[in-house]
Order: structure tokens, then C-alpha cells, then sequence
């Protein structure tokens, strides 16, 4: 152990009960965070849930909303703008509102209005840079929440999926689910131990668990995506469309007008009210 890092502390809070399922965890094993804190990861043998103990250290992670290693947000913000398009078009229904939750700088939602959906951003973290004039209230309801790369972040998941709940019926969601058995907290990158931001990991039974909690199928593929929902459409056709392969062809025949004229119109007569007050 370096010497910069600290010894393992006296954990807060519970870390015996899984925080998904409530049964009993067991120790995982000890990792180096931020390259300061030796701390403990717990498991939970009945949903396959692993969880970092009480995480003291996010006040320290969180100076950086977004972690300088997420050097791949530009890039998966763009696949999956593609991916919620033809959910929304083939599944939902493309006149629906939606909200990105734990939207970060707003690019997904920038993106989707580009695109010609009604999208609205969610994240008291992140400053919204993108969609500054499109927040929305968690007294909203919309048809489809989205929350990529949120669920590792979530100290209290159920905190987080009981507002998912409110929402929306619908949540599009992204999360690499951990193996079974799980890999000790050195040996998997997703633990990312270096920025102290991910505390929570989800194999598919907890995923499956966190479903059937909040009365949704789960419709999971093997790219980190996952659909939660209500909708009776048969599975395979809802993995189809998520498999991003062979349902973009249909991308031609579906395309809506962006809502970027609309909402330049919207933003500057905001600005002009705002300098006539003045």
C-alpha cells in the first residue's frame, strides 16, 4: 500500500444489508480510491448487487461533475441519440416527453431536440450548458426517462429508482452489469477506483430485482443497455431495436424535424424579455 493512502476507516451506515434487495452482504475485498482511501466493497450473494461501503468521499470526487477518465461522453451521447430515437419512434410513440436524468452538461439532451424529440435535462450535479432552457421539475411527468452511466453513481438506488418511478413508465438506461461471481475491486475497470465516482454495481439479477420491484419487464442486451418498462410489445422486438444493428435502416423512413429553429426562436426572445427588463 502507498503511504498516501489512507488506512481502511470505521464505515458509516449500513454495509451488511444489500442496498437493492435488503439481504445480507459479505466482504468483497479492499481497494485504493482517489489514490488515498483503502476502502471496502461488499457483496450480496442472493441479487449479485456489489457496493462500496458508505462513501465519505464524494464531496472530494464530485469536484469535477464529470470525471476527466469520461473521455468517451461525446462519443456514446451520439450512439445513443440514435438508440432513444428509434425507441421512441418504434416503441413509444416520437410525440412523447422525455427527460434525461443525471444529464450532465445537457449534450444528450442538445441532441435529442436536434433530433426532433421533446426532451428536458435533470441533474442537480452538472451545470446544464447545453440545454439551459429545457430543465425539468421532478413534479413532471414524461413517457420516457433516460439515465446513462447513472446507476454506478447511485449510493442509494432506490432513492433514485422511486423518483424513475414518478417520472415516467419508460426508463432507458445504461450500466455495465458486473459478472457472476464478481471480480475482486482491482480487477475490473468499471470499479474505477481512480475518480471515487462509482459505488454502486448491478449484475443482472439485481437489475431483474429493481424491475420487478417497480412493476417493469426488463428487456437487457449485452451492450450496457437496459429498457425498463411497461409495455406489452413482445421482448424480442424491443431487443431488436436496442441491438442498434439491423433496426438503423429503418432511420430514413422515420426522421422528425429538429426542434433546433423552434428553440433558438424560444432562447432568444427569453434573452430580449431578459434585456427589456434590465
Amino acid at each position: 500500500m502507498r503511504e498516501t493512502i489512507q488506512p481502511v476507516r470505521k464505515t458509516t451506515g449500513r454495509t451488511d444489508v444489500c442496498k437493492v434487495c435488503s439481504a445480507k452482504n459479505h466482504l468483497l475485498g479492499r481497494n485504493a480510491i482517489l489514490d488515498s482511501y483503502e476502502i471496502q466493497y461488499f457483496h450480496c450473494e442472493q441479487c449479485g448487487f456489489v457496493q462500496t461501503e458508505e462513501p465519505f468521499w464524494l464531496d472530494e470526487a464530485y469536484k469535477n461533475p464529470i470525471a476527466t477518465l469520461d473521455i468517451g461522453l461525446l462519443g456514446r451521447n451520439l450512439r445513443l441519440r440514435d438508440i432513444a430515437s428509434r425507441v421512441l419512434n418504434l416503441i413509444i410513440g416520437g410525440t412523447s416527453r422525455c427527460v434525461d436524468y443525471g444529464g450532465g452538461y445537457g449534450v444528450f439532451v442538445r441532441l435529442m431536440r436536434d433530433n426532433g424529440f421533446d426532451f428536458a435535462h435533470f441533474d442537480p450535479m452538472a451545470d446544464n450548458l447545453f440545454a439551459s432552457h429545457f430543465t425539468a421539475s421532478l413534479d413532471d411527468k414524461f413517457t420516457l426517462v433516460t439515465a446513462f452511466e447513472v446507476l454506478e453513481h447511485l449510493a442509494d438506488p432506490h432513492e433514485h429508482f422511486s423518483k424513475l418511478d414518478r417520472l415516467a413508465p419508460n426508463w432507458l438506461i445504461t450500466t455495465e452489469m458486473i459478472a457472476e461471481p464478481p471480480p475482486s475491486p482491482d480487477q475490473w475497470w468499471y470499479y474505477l477506483p481512480e475518480t471515487g465516482q462509482h459505488v454502486s454495481f448491478y449484475s443482472k439479477r439485481s437489475l431483474q430485482f429493481l424491475a420487478r420491484q417497480y412493476n417493469r419487464r426488463l428487456i437487457t442486451c449485452g451492450n450496457g443497455l437496459h429498457f425498463f418498462t411497461r409495455s406489452t410489445m413482445p421482448d424480442w422486438r424491443i431487443r431488436w431495436v436496442l441491438k442498434n444493428r439491423t433496426s438503423r435502416w429503418l432511420d430514413i423512413f422515420t426522421r422528425k424535424a429538429s426542434l433546433l429553429p423552434n428553440d433558438f426562436e424560444l432562447m432568444r426572445n427569453n434573452l430580449f424579455i431578459r434585456q427589456d427588463a434590465a
